[in-house]
């Protein structure tokens, strides 16, 4: 009775130990998609602005 009482707790801190990871994994992931996400949207606004600038540059000539 005491070692499947025993055997209960151990799997329930794998579990709780598994799920960590997984929420550790998780969002490491979604820092990671973000910091990509916003490095992209920083590079299409600069090519936007460089985009403006010529343009602007050209009307003025």
């Amino acid at each position: 009775m005491r070692w499947i009482s025993s055997e209960k707790v151990s799997d329930e801190c794998m579990i709780e130990r598994l799920i960590m990871e997984a929420t550790t994994i998780f969002y490491n992931f979604l820092y990671s998609f973000g910091k990509n996400l916003n490095h992209y949207v920083l590079l299409s606004r600069l090519k936007l602005n460089k985009g403006a600038i010529r343009s602007y540059t050209s009307q003025e000539k």
